[in-house]
């Protein structure tokens, strides 16, 4: 290419409202062309600084660990008397340490009545393993989803519908009972 100033030099010749136009579109012509390129740099920019989905995979699967890990090495330090095990007295008395409930609240643990958590995740047993404790914890982290709430739903369904089976087929003879305890 030739130098602008060539064809500005000619279009001098056709008066001064010729020259500005020349001059404005050149310059709009330039600050576009450069607003192209710098959209498009950027654009690359972002899409090679954006993580992959392995990467986000892997990001959070490696968090989940460093969790579960957290949470062992916390459960170990309640576990008072190194039996591998929590019990129901250990894991109460240190619901009690406002640290602890904090640093639980952070994993997304909200403990706020530590016995009815404590019979969630051990059922009605004294104690519990520390990994069974740890793996139980780690499926009540967060808040529940419609999904946990639809199969607890269809859960209790099912009971209710077991019982009232039940209850027909027990009532007959539940209905008997005074005729014999009558003789």
């Amino acid at each position: 290419g030739n130098d602008w100033v060539l064809y500005y030099d000619v279009i001098k010749l056709c008066g001064l409202f010729y020259q500005g136009v020349f001059l404005g579109f050149t310059f709009v012509f330039t600050f576009a062309l450069f607003n192209l390129l710098t959209g498009i740099f950027v654009e690359r920019a972002m899409e090679a600084a954006a993580p992959d989905r392995a990467e986000l995979v892997y990001q959070e699967r490696t968090k989940l660990y460093r969790q579960i890990e957290s949470l062992r090495t916390l459960f170990a330090e309640l576990d008072t008397d190194s039996s591998g095990r929590i019990s129901r007295d250990e894991f109460e008395h240190h619901m009690r340490n406002d640290e602890v409930l904090m640093y639980m609240s952070k994993l997304g643990l909200d403990v706020h009545d530590p016995d009815n958590f404590f019979h969630a995740v051990a059922g009605d047993g004294h104690d519990i393993d520390i990994h069974q404790f740890v793996e139980a914890c780690m499926s009540m982290k967060g808040h529940a989803t419609a999904m946990s709430a639809r199969k607890q739903l269809l859960h209790s369904q099912s009971i209710l519908e077991f019982l009232k089976s039940w209850r027909e087929e027990v009532q007959p003879l539940l209905d008997r009972i005074p005729a014999y305890t009558a003789h």
